[in-house]
């Protein structure tokens, strides 16, 4: 009888079949357990009392049937034994479920293709390549940003048309979301043969295997499927290598290279290890990873001092008086003296009275280092390191540089065979480092200095591109003005890393106001934070210079002030007493913050109702004058489509209702768009509308509407 009922309420004949099977071995194998038949052991407990929900859910095949028993799982009240089927189920319930929404995903690519008569479809439906209007309207259903939608789309075309069996084996719940994105992200450069000859390698091992071993087999398929090619990807990926920054939790940042070649990197780590490792000999505390940490900020600022010897070490001794050693082989362990080199070579180290240091890289024909990783050998000295990166040697050359002889990387300093996540991670984490993590006390070491100051580029006035917006890479930061008062601890944003603290806030502003080229921006907003007038401040001050005859600009490209109207005149907005420059900046923006509110007032006089335009600072031309420009790229902050976060002052000023068509050139007309977003405006179905200034309603093809409002200001 209970099995019956079972097989009424969750599931079809076919999982019936198997949760039976997998009832059957699981009550054989718990008589085994107790010493006992199978008919001993329903003798003594029932059948029925032992079969729930929790133990069928690991048997009954993935699909409508198993959301059904998962439903009425109650993990509290299951066994030890049957909890790990359980968490099993659920995830290949979510394959399952993830499967079915990249099916409806690449449905919507291609009926979108099918639309567009510049991309259309083959007989099977697959489009010819990725619309991004298919990615806009996942990107507005499913909350994504357009590049994760456009990824998501080009997955769910790749799980429908190109990778069957990968998709069939994600739909079936035999490979989790994360090994299917493996596949298929190491199969796109390859030709669907190929694609198909890899994945038909791979899949039958693909469940049994950890995330990072499916990685490594499948590069390996990829390489043995087109070997001459890989090569050449190789080199072409190189081509694309780029430094990226991403923010992270707690105010910090990552600042990452990608696709560097893989030698030259491995080599720069090893050589910033062995730094770090000079570093913590001289007595700095701190764990090698933090020491590296200071070191790849110091190199890259050009502000790293000079590492000083050790405390202990032996006394300083004269430099060579004809530069680094002709033998090689003599500066290392293929001296037949070691202990006295290695003695000069301590001495020696990053020594500021030696201006001509040795600076010989490891004997090319030195016995491999092969020795148990348990041992300790002496380390020789590795190749000089050059803070300002102006004096790098090449590959078998010498050239003098103010680091001398730090100690060469060990097997500590080489990757281990890890899994790589999406994230970065460190390649050199061994216990040994952490020991000595464990081991250090007291302070860190300060961190490199900033620099107020950079060289310009070679492209129009320093401080000045597109829109009047800071130069591209340099930062923006937008402050509120409680913070800057001391009122409160409100988090102030800078561009690329998001929300920073108050005190890195001020920083910041001290150091723009080292510099003569920082553009400064005071905004009015309501109560709501949302800006309701702009006004640009003009320093009469700066704290620094840059040379005679060197053009430069500044780190920070633009300061913003959020103020609330509201706050003007009272004591919110006084004046506050502290250290200069900070007194000085807030005295700035109040003066602007005053003109900026009375032509608010002036421009609300005029409008005849709320949330109407008097189109003050309407203009007859096509192009927006420079009043219009600040004003909607303040009041917009990013790209008017809903899910998009590119900055206002990156995006094409469009006009809502075309101008062509009797559309005001004004505020109330114009919206910041990307460029992608402004493409797809154009296509035939898509529609926006700005039915009161600042907001804007989109709606797509099948009908769907999405409103977004003005981003707010922290104030």
């Amino acid at each position: 009888g209970t099995t019956v009922t079972l097989a009424l309420n969750y599931g079809s004949r076919s999982e019936l079949v198997d949760a039976t099977r997998g009832l059957v071995q699981k009550l054989i194998d718990e008589a085994h357990r107790r010493g006992c038949s199978l008919e001993d052991m329903l003798q003594v407990d029932s059948l029925e009392s032992r079969i729930d929900e929790a133990q069928i859910a690991e048997h009954i095949a993935v699909g409508p049937g198993l959301a059904s028993v998962l439903a009425n799982a109650v993990p509290g009240a299951a066994s030890n034994w049957d909890l790990p089927g359980i968490a099993a189920a659920y995830r290949r319930l979510a394959s399952w479920a993830q499967a079915g929404e990249l099916a409806a995903v690449a449905e919507i690519a291609s009926r979108s293709a099918a639309a567009n008569t510049r991309i259309g479809t083959d007989d099977s439906g697959r489009p010819g390549q990725l619309p991004p209007e298919a990615a806009a309207e996942v990107a507005l259903a499913l909350q994504m940003s357009q590049p994760g939608a456009s990824d998501w789309v080009d997955l769910a075309v790749q799980m429908r048309w190109r990778l069957r069996a990968t998709g069939a084996a994600l739909s079936a719940g035999t490979i989790d979301l994360a090994r299917a994105r493996i596949i298929a992200d190491c199969t796109s450069v390859l030709t669907d043969e190929l694609a198909s000859e890899v994945e038909t390698r791979v899949l039958p091992e693909a469940s049994s295997q950890t995330t990072g071993q499916l990685r490594n087999s499948v590069r390996r398929a990829v390489i043995a499927a087109d070997p001459e090619g890989a090569e050449q990807r190789r080199k072409d990926t190189e081509r694309r290598s780029k430094i990226a920054l991403y923010p992270d939790e707690n105010g910090t940042a990552t600042l990452t290279g990608s696709c560097l070649p893989g030698v030259h990197a491995a080599a720069a780590m090893a050589r910033i290890s062995a730094m770090a490792r000079a570093l913590k000999s001289s007595g700095a505390q701190g764990g090698l990873d933090l020491l590296r940490t200071h070191i790849y900020l110091g190199l890259l600022l050009g502000t790293m001092p000079l590492i000083p010897p050790p405390a202990d070490g032996p006394p300083d001794g004269p430099p060579p008086a004809d530069g680094p050693p002709d033998n090689p082989a003599t500066h290392g362990r293929g001296d037949d003296n070691p202990t006295d080199d290695a003695a000069t070579d301590t001495q020696r180290c990053d020594d500021p009275r030696s201006d001509n240091p040795a600076d010989e890289p490891p004997p090319a024909d030195g016995p491999p280092d092969d020795r148990p990783s348990d041992e300790s050998p002496h380390e020789p000295p590795a190749e000089p390191a050059d803070p300002a990166g102006q004096h790098s040697p090449a590959v078998g050359g010498s050239v003098p540089g103010p680091w001398q002889d730090v100690p060469a990387p060990t097997d500590a300093d080489a990757p281990d065979d890890v899994d790589i996540p999406d994230a970065a991670i460190s390649y050199l984490g061994r216990a040994e480092d952490t020991e000595e993590d464990d081991r250090a006390e007291g302070p860190s070491p300060d961190w490199p200095p900033l620099p107020a100051q950079l060289p310009a580029g070679p492209a129009g006035r320093p401080g000045q591109t597109r829109q009047g917006s800071p130069p591209p890479g340099l930062l923006d930061l937008v402050v509120p003005w409680s913070a800057l008062a001391g009122h409160t601890a409100e988090a102030g944003h800078l561009n690329r890393i998001g929300p920073v603290t108050r005190l890195q806030a001020c920083q910041l502003l001290v150091l723009a106001a080292r510099s003569p080229h920082t553009e400064w921006r005071v905004v009015i907003t309501g109560n709501d934070g949302r800006a309701v007038a702009v006004e640009r401040a003009r320093p009469r001050w700066h704290l620094g210079s840059s040379a005679a005859g060197t053009a430069t600009t500044g780190v920070v490209g633009r300061v913003t002030i959020a103020i609330r109207e509201s706050w003007l005149g009272t004591p919110r907005a006084a004046d506050p007493a502290g250290p200069s420059p900070i007194r000085e900046i807030t005295a700035m923006v109040l003066r602007a913050a005053g003109r900026a509110a009375a032509r608010a007032r002036s421009e609300r006089s005029s409008q005849t109702q709320a949330d109407a335009c008097a189109h003050a600072l309407a203009s007859d031309s096509y192009r927006p004058p420079p009043r219009i420009r600040d004003f909607v790229s303040i009041r917009d902050v990013t790209c008017r489509f809903r899910t998009c976060g590119q900055p206002a002052w990156r995006t094409d000023l469009d006009h809502t209702k075309p101008w062509q068509k009797g559309g005001l050139t004004c505020s109330c007309n114009l919206g910041g768009c990307c460029r992608t977003h402004h493409k797809i405006k154009q296509l035939p179905g898509w529609r926006l509308e700005q039915p009161r200034p600042g907001v804007f309603r989109w709606t797509t093809p099948a009908g769907r509407s999405y409103e977004v409002a003005p981003d707010p200001y922290p104030a």
